[in-house]
């Protein structure tokens, strides 16, 4: 089943199981209503047993069946409405288009910690980004993780190769993989770690806490033991008031009691933030899931997370009675309860803590990995073939966030005796967007991704840019300064760093001609012959020259072709210099006047 047929197919369920709903949501309103005139007639024409048991155990049955049934429906239709979230962002992904509205939402509350020039080159974060074609995350540590992998330059062979493994063993689980994804994503889970254990990290208990508990016990021990003595009769002839060790009890709770009110606050506010991970470590810790990532989770299969979120839980709704002064006066006036409760509570607290690094961050790793995992199952499955000489070679490269209708594949040779290929080429014919091409399909090969191509093959090389150079009125940086200290980091770059790999878009484009030509050449050259490799792309023809005198210089260019006296663009990459230019054309078609 295609991603458009599941689509459907989800929309008729989900459809389906809203009549459903609409249906029992009316019966048990239907039900409500007659069980409250059954109410009124039972005190009317209270001789009617038949009434009174309709009234006082039938009717209420019958409207707590509807009344489960209906929410478990509800259920039911959230979970369809999600996981129909989860195919529409697929497919919209394989065709190239970006994500709804309503799924650019966490992006805004994430920013990469990292710095890159690669983030602004390539487009790595925006709301149409390779960041958006990968992430199936639910949590910030998630999207760190991400980011990470994405940013992470100079990767061996070694670890690329265990990624694309990896990779290939998590796709074959990858329906597991989306129900934690649906589970992850209703929950709400915006945290980060560090927030969690900021929140986690704080006690509960005062300094006293222990010395009055231990107190508390001590006095409780002696109530129960003075009760026990007198009912037995060992303590018959003693002149100790029964009620004495109770009431000293009692008294001393009272005392006590006005720290409590405060612990429980802030267990309450940690729980608040706990309660979102319940669910997602109840569906990693099921065993048909866990035993399926048990490489991945091993640390939280032994720590069990959820059952101590439960336990968390648990204890906090034991202390509720605070909520009830009566029956809390009385039940913590005869036992230690809030006390108990406090200490087992802190403890809980303190274990949590512990375990809340080491689980997190198997979390967030698991849902990196999702990610790439369900990129392969969806989106396309070439994996790159890693070379051990300097080389990049592929066939039908494209820009995944470009639309399948409109995007153009290219087949390209990088061989090792050539260090720079010179792009030349009109406006809008392509060159910016090969850049980039390359740029993505060479992270995702670096991540342990399959990579948008029919066949990929290269180096891992180290990747630097110049694509997208801005001013900065914060630093006082002209757009051609900018690009000048770009240039330079890139050069030296090259010199300090083995197997280099350079993507520069427009070279200079920021001064005049005789001093752009100038300082091109002499940049070119200057990375021809060193050790690195890359493209570089230019408007100006005169650079392609260089190729007649270096063997390391390769000239490649996009064309435009006039038809019907419309400019049309091939997007294609072919070998040689180009020999035409458009930007007059361009002018005149935009309605500019241009002059013969």
């Amino acid at each position: 089943m295609n991603l458009q047929h599941r689509l459907n197919y989800l929309e008729k369920r989900a459809l389906n199981f809203k009549k459903k709903l609409d249906a029992c949501q009316g019966q048990r309103l239907f039900i409500g209503l007659l069980l409250f005139a059954s109410w009124i007639l039972s005190a009317v024409f209270p001789n009617y047993i038949a009434l009174q048991v309709f009234a006082f155990f039938v009717g209420p049955a019958i409207f707590i069946f509807f009344a489960k049934k209906s929410r478990n429906f509800k259920r039911h239709l959230g979970d369809l409405k999600e996981l129909h979230h989860f195919f529409e962002r697929q497919h919209l992904r394989s065709q190239g288009l970006p994500l709804n509205q309503s799924e650019e939402s966490s992006l805004e509350e994430f920013k990469p910690s990292k710095d890159s020039y690669l983030i602004n080159d390539l487009d790595l974060f925006a709301n149409h980004s390779l960041f958006r074609l990968l992430d199936e995350t639910f949590t910030l540590d998630g999207k760190e993780k991400l980011t990470n992998l994405m940013l992470q330059n100079e990767v061996s062979h070694k670890v690329i190769k265990q990624r694309q493994q990896q990779t290939k063993n998590l796709s074959r689980f990858h329906w597991k993989l989306a129900r934690l994804i649906l589970v992850g994503r209703q929950s709400g889970l915006q945290l980060s770690k560090n927030l969690l254990k900021d929140f986690v990290s704080r006690e509960i208990i005062e300094k006293s806490f222990y010395r009055d508990f231990a107190i508390l016990v001590v006095l409780f021990a002696l109530s129960v033991g003075s009760l026990t003595g007198l009912l037995s009769g060992v303590l018959a002839s003693a002149k100790l008031p029964i009620y004495l060790f109770p009431a000293l009890h009692f008294f001393y709770f009272l005392y006590a009691s006005q720290q409590l009110k405060g612990g429980l606050s802030r267990a309450t506010d940690i729980s608040q933030h706990l309660s979102v991970l319940l669910p997602v470590f109840k569906k990693i810790e099921e065993p048909h899931f866990i035993d399926s990532f048990k490489d991945l989770l091993a640390k939280t299969k032994d720590l069990s997370p959820s059952k101590k979120l439960k336990s968390f839980e648990f204890i906090i709704s034991a202390l509720s009675v605070q909520a009830h002064p009566l029956v809390y006066i009385l039940l913590n006036g005869v036992l230690p309860w809030s006390f108990f409760f406090t200490f087992l509570l802190e403890k809980r607290r303190k274990e949590i803590l512990e375990t809340i690094d080491t689980s997190m961050d198997e979390l967030s790793q698991l849902e990196a990995s999702a990610s790439l995992a369900l990129l392969y199952k969806y989106q396309t499955q070439t994996f790159p073939e890693l070379t051990d000489e300097p080389i990049l070679e592929f066939n039908e490269i494209y820009h995944p966030l470009i639309e399948k209708t409109q995007v153009v594949a290219n087949d390209f040779t990088f061989d090792s005796s050539t260090h720079l290929n010179l792009i030349t080429g009109s406006n809008m014919a392509g060159k910016s967007t090969f850049l980039r091409t390359v740029g993505v399909n060479h992270i995702l090969m670096q991540m342990g991704a399959p990579v948008f191509a029919k066949s990929y093959k290269s180096f891992p090389f180290f990747l630097i840019s110049s694509i997208r150079v801005s001013d900065s009125l914060e630093s006082g940086f002209s757009y051609f300064y900018a690009e000048v200290l770009r240039l330079k980091q890139i050069l030296e770059t090259t010199k300090n760093q083995k197997n280099t790999f350079y993507l520069i878009d427009e070279i200079f484009r920021g001064t005049n001609n005789r001093e752009r030509y100038l300082g091109s050449l002499s940049l070119i050259q200057a990375l021809a012959e060193s050790s690195a490799k890359g493209f570089i792309s230019t408007h100006d023809l005169e650079l392609t020259h260089i190729a007649d005198k270096n063997s390391k210089v390769k000239n490649v260019h996009f064309k435009d072709e006039v038809s019907k006296e419309k400019l049309v663009f091939t997007y294609k990459i072919q070998s040689g210099p180009c020999l035409t230019t458009n930007a007059l054309k361009i002018m005149t078609q935009a309605g500019l006047p241009i002059q013969d």
